[in-house]
C-alpha cells in the first residue's frame, strides 16, 4: 500500500511534538546561512550509521568519498556511539565530525553553530534521535533518502532523494517531499573486499546435497501475504533449505516470524524444520562464506534488500526478486537492471516462485547465471555520475541563499553595490595617526562620506573634500562632507572644487590605491595640490599575510571575496616592502606606520620574540624559520597604516 497519508499523519504529529520543545532553533526555509570562509557549501549529514553498516555502505560512503571539496564542506552528526573504522573514514571526510549521543538540544546548538546551507537525513526509520532532529527545520534546505526507503511524512523535510532505476513511474506520488531521481540507483557503491571465512556448509548445519536458498534479510521485512513462496518452493525443489537470519534485538519478533512461517509450511502438508534453519547475524567474513556455499538468493518481497543482494551479486550468487509497486520492493531489482542481468526479476508472485523453483533444479543454469553475473557486476561500481547530479542539486537548491559570485560585481551599473557596504566605517586607527589638525582635506575614494564625517567630527574647521565615482555613493556622502566630486581621481575638476595648488594639507588613501591600475601615477598626480608639510594618511592591505598565504601555498586557494584582502575589485597587491618602493619611487617618505591586526590569526600574537632573536611558525603545512619581530607583525597584519609626507619636488629616495 501507499503508506503516504498515514506517515504524513505521522510525520506532522511528530514535527508538532519536537518543534514545540525547540522552537528556538528551528529557522525559515528562507534563512540565509553566513557565507563561507572559503566560499562552500556547507552539508551536513544526520544520522546514526557512520559505521559499517547498510546505509553508510550504500548510500553515504560513495556521496561523501566523491564530492568535489573545493565546492562543499561535509559536516557529520553521528548520533549513535557505535564507532569502527568506517567512522574514521567519515571523519575524514568532514571539516567537522560531532560524535554523540548527546541529548536533542545539545545537538540542536551543535548543527546551528555550523549553520548549514543543506541538512541531509539518510533515514529517519530507526535511529531515533535523526527522526527528533528531521522533524526540526535547523537548516534552509533539508533532505532525506532511502536509507529507510519510504517517505518521512514530515513537512520539515524538503525533497526525497532517489535514483531513476530504484522508483517506479509516476512515483512522486509516494512522497511527501518532492522526489529528485539522480542516474541509476543513485549510489556510487564500493565493492566490500571478499574474503570469506573458512567455514563450509556443515558449519551452518548444511548438507552438500541441500539446494540452500538465503532468506538473509531481517524478519521484519518478510511479509506475511507472501509467506507461502518457501513452501512452493520447498515442494518443487528437492532438498530446499532455506537459510534466515534471527533480528538482534527482538527475540519476540524472531518467534512471531518463526511461528507464522511454521503454520504456513504446515498448511501446505510440511514440517518447517525439516526445510528451514535460522542462524544469527553473522561476522562478514561468515556471511561472506554463506554466500560463497548457497545455491540462490531470495530476496524479501515488497521489502527488498539492497546491500545484501549486492553483497551476494558480488559472490556471483543468483539473486531472484520481484520488482513491487513501491520503491522499497524495488532495491535489488535496480541492481540488476544496472548489470543488465534481469531474468531473475520477476513480475508477479508466481513467476517469483518459478524462477526460485528453476534455479534450484538445475545446477548448470546457476553455474551460467553465475559467470554472467561475474562478467557484469563491475557495472554495479564507482558511478561518479549520482554524485555529479548531487552536486548540480546542491547548487541549484542552495542558489537562492547564497550571495551572487563576486566576479558579477564587476558587472554591476556603478552604484548598485551602495548598499551592500557599511555605511558607518571609518578607519579610526588611521585618523588616529594624524597628528597636525588639518584645515583643507582630500578624502580619495570617499565612499559615503564615513572617514570625513568622522574628521569634521575631530576639526569641525576642516574643510573635507571627497572624490567618489559611486554615483550612489556620492550622493550619500554630499550630507557629511563640504564637496563631493562624483569622478575619478584623473577627472577632478580643481577649480570647481575650490582646490588651488599647494593648499590640501590632507589627504586620505584609505584602502584605495590597490583599486588603481597605475597607483604610482595617482600619487605623483597629487603632490601639486599639497602643502610641503601635508600629512599623506595611507591604508594598503597586506599580500603577505599569513592567512593568505596559507591559503595559497597549503590549499591552492587565491579566492576573490565581495571585501577584504583579495576584495575582487583589488588590481594591485602589497606587501610591506612593496608598498614602501612605491611611495619611495613616487617622493614620500614614511614617517609612521602601524598595523591592523588580523583577528584569524589571534594564536600568533602571543609568540615571543625577543629583539634579535627570531621564531618559527608553523602555519597549516608550512613551517616559516627565522622570524623577526618585525616580521611577526606584519605576517599576522591585516592592512598598513602608513602616514606620509611629500618630498620636495621631483625627489625620490631609493627603496
Amino acid at each position: 500500500m501507499n503508506d503516504r497519508e498515514l506517515l504524513m499523519q505521522h510525520g506532522e504529529l511528530i514535527c508538532r511534538a519536537v518543534e514545540a520543545a525547540y522552537s528556538s532553533y528551528v529557522v525559515s526555509k528562507l534563512h540565509r546561512p553566513q557565507p563561507d570562509v572559503e566560499g562552500k557549501i556547507r552539508i551536513g549529514v544526520v544520522m546514526g550509521f557512520f559505521r559499517a553498516h547498510s546505509v553508510w555502505k550504500a548510500i553515504v560512503k560513495g556521496w561523501m568519498a566523491n564530492l568535489d571539496r573545493s565546492r562543499f564542506a561535509l559536516y557529520g552528526y553521528h548520533t549513535q556511539f557505535y564507532t569502527d573504522n568506517e567512522t574514521d573514514i567519515a571523519r575524514g571526510y568532514c571539516r567537522r565530525f560531532v560524535q554523540g549521543p548527546m541529548e536533542t538540544e545539545r545537538w540542536c546548538k551543535e548543527i546551528r553553530a555550523d549553520d548549514p546551507h543543506i541538512l541531509i537525513y539518510p533515514e529517519t526509520g530507526m535511529d531515533p534521535d535523526s527522526a527528533n532532529l528531521a522533524a526540526l527545520r535547523l537548516a534552509p534546505v533539508q533532505c532525506a533518502t532511502w536509507g529507510h526507503p519510504e517517505t518521512s511524512g514530515m513537512p520539515s523535510l524538503d525533497y526525497y532523494l532517489s535514483g531513476e532505476l530504484l522508483e517506479p513511474p509516476n512515483a512522486d506520488g509516494h512522497y511527501s517531499e518532492q522526489l529528485v531521481k539522480f542516474p541509476g540507483t543513485s549510489a556510487c557503491y564500493e565493492p566490500m573486499p571478499f574474503k570469506p571465512s573458512a567455514k563450509g556448509r556443515a558449519d551452518f548445519g548444511l548438507g552438500n546435497d541441500d539446494t540452500v536458498f538465503l532468506c538473509c534479510q531481517n524478519p521484519f521485512k518478510y511479509l506475511p501475504q507472501y509467506d507461502d513462496v518457501f513452501p512452493r518452493i520447498a515442494m518443487a525443489v528437492p532438498g530446499s533449505r532455506f537459510v534466515f537470519f534471527r533480528h538482534k534485538k527482538s527475540d519476540g519478533l524472531n518467534a512471531l516470524f518463526q511461528e507464522r512461517v511454521t503454520a504456513t509450511f504446515e498448511r501446505y502438508g510440511l514440517r518447517f524444520e525439516q526445510y528451514a534453519i535460522f542462524h544469527d547475524w553473522q561476522a562478514f567474513n561468515d556471511f561472506q562464506a554463506l554466500l560463497s556455499i548457497a545455491d540462490v538468493y531470495l530476496d524479501s518481497i515488497g521489502f527488498s534488500g539492497f546491500n545484501t543482494a549486492s553483497e551476494a551479486l558480488a559472490d556471483g550468487l543468483p539473486v531472484v526478486t520481484l520488482a513491487s509497486e513501491f520503491m522499497r520492493g524495488r532495491l535489488a531489482a535496480a541492481i540488476l537492471r544496472q548489470i543488465g542481468v534481469t531474468d531473475t526479476i520477476a513480475d508477479n508472485v508466481d513467476e517469483y516462485v518459478a524462477i526460485a523453483v528453476q534455479l534450484g533444479i538445475h545446477p548448470g543454469l546457476r553455474t551460467e547465471l553465475r559467470e554472467c553475473i561475474g562478467r557484469q557486476m563491475p557495472k554495479a561500481y564507482n558511478h561518479l555520475e549520482p554524485v555529479r547530479a548531487l552536486e548540480n542539486f546542491f547548487s541549484r537548491v542552495t542558489a537562492p541563499l547564497l550571495p551572487p559570485p563576486v566576479w558579477k560585481l564587476l558587472t554591476e551599473e556603478p552604484g548598485s553595490d551602495a548598499q551592500a557596504y557599511n555605511h558607518t566605517y571609518a578607519p579610526k586607527g588611521l585618523i588616529d595617526m594624524v597628528s597636525i589638525a588639518p584645515e583643507c582635506v582630500l578624502d580619495v575614494g570617499c565612499f559615503v562620506g564615513a572617514t570625513g564625517a568622522l574628521i569634521k567630527q575631530r576639526w569641525p574647521s576642516a574643510r573635507v573634500i571627497g572624490v567618489e565615482p559611486n554615483p550612489e555613493a556620492a550622493r550619500r556622502a554630499v550630507s557629511r562632507i563640504d564637496y563631493v566630486a562624483n569622478t575619478t581621481l584623473e577627472n577632478v575638476d580643481w577649480t570647481e572644487a575650490g582646490v588651488a595648488p599647494n593648499t590640501i594639507d590632507m589627504v586620505v588613501l584609505a584602502d584605495v590605491l590597490e583599486h588603481f591600475y597605475n597607483p604610482w601615477q595617482a600619487l605623483q598626480s597629487l603632490k601639486p595640490w599639497l602643502t610641503p608639510n601635508a600629512q599623506v594618511m595611507i591604508s594598503l592591505p597586506n599580500v603577505r599575510n599569513l592567512w593568505l598565504v596559507d591559503r595559497l601555498i597549503s590549499q591552492g586557494q587565491w579566492r576573490y571575496e565581495r571585501a577584504g584582502l583579495l576584495d575582487v575589485t583589488h588590481v594591485r597587491f602589497f606587501t610591506l616592502s612593496e608598498a614602501r618602493r612605491m611611495l619611495a619611487e613616487t617622493g614620500y617618505r614614511i614617517d609612521a606606520m602601524k598595523v591592523n591586526p588580523d583577528h584569524r590569526l589571534q594564536k600568533f600574537y602571543s609568540t615571543s620574540i625577543g629583539v634579535g632573536q627570531t621564531a618559527s611558525l608553523d602555519v597549516g603545512r608550512m613551517t616559516i624559520n627565522g622570524v623577526s619581530q618585525e616580521e611577526m607583525a606584519e605576517l599576522t597584519a591585516l592592512q598598513f597604516y602608513l602616514k606620509c609626507s611629500p618630498l620636495p619636488g621631483d625627489a625620490f629616495v631609493f627603496a
